[in-house]
């Protein structure tokens, strides 16, 4: 065996084994931001020493890692990773990319953007992408402000991982400006079928 693939082997077969002993512990909270009336729904994963129980093993239609809910935290500061779905997705879109983090060693949350998810679509939160950075930032100090989350996230290693729409919310909390002209141009031009809204067309005419 070449000797390059048989260290690449050793190291895929080593991160598997460290991966496979990480149990991945899940909890739902349930917060508000009453100066913008937003509830804001967050999934959090963390690793956790408890075990699977029955009642964990829920059906689900995805392949997951079955998660231990309400599982005892880490003992120690973990960095933690925020996670934004999609437009129209949900926190638990990306539950994938979480589950791969937590066995990698980090706390991660997602949140449920209000209006903007599969299951609650308000049309104007749909296009209100500065809602979202917001609600990011406010569920981070909702977050570090609860005593026992507060013990195992590390406030000096936070970071930010989104997809789509999600990934916008990420470039605006690390400075990116939103440039609406910009992207009027765009729309009126040769990006309509780019920017409209699969659940509500015509939207944003």
């Amino acid at each position: 065996m070449h000797r390059s693939i048989y260290i690449t082997l050793i190291i895929a077969l080593f991160h598997h084994t460290i991966c496979a002993q990480t149990r991945i512990g899940e909890r739902t909270l349930h917060f508000k931001d009453e100066k913008r009336n937003r509830p804001l729904t967050t999934e959090i994963w963390y690793p956790t020493i408890d075990t699977l129980k029955q009642s964990d093993k829920a059906f689900s239609p995805f392949t997951r890692v079955q998660t231990v809910r309400d599982g005892k935290l880490p003992t120690g500061k973990l960095p933690l990773i925020m996670i934004s779905h999609g437009t129209g997705g949900s926190r638990l879109s990306l539950e994938w990319l979480a589950d791969a983090l937590v066995q990698m060693g980090f706390i991660v949350a997602a949140v449920d953007h209000w209006g903007n998810t599969y299951d609650h679509k308000i049309p104007l939160e749909f296009l209100k992408p500065w809602e979202r950075p917001q609600d990011i930032s406010f569920v981070i100090s909702c977050l570090l402000n609860q005593p026992d989350l507060k013990a195992v996230i590390n406030p000096d290693k936070i970071g930010m991982a989104g997809f789509s729409f999600g990934g916008y919310t990420a470039m605006a909390l690390a400075g990116g400006k939103f440039d609406f002209l910009s992207l009027l141009n765009y729309y009126k031009t040769i990006g309509r079928n780019e920017i409209n809204v699969p659940e509500f067309p015509g939207i944003n005419k």
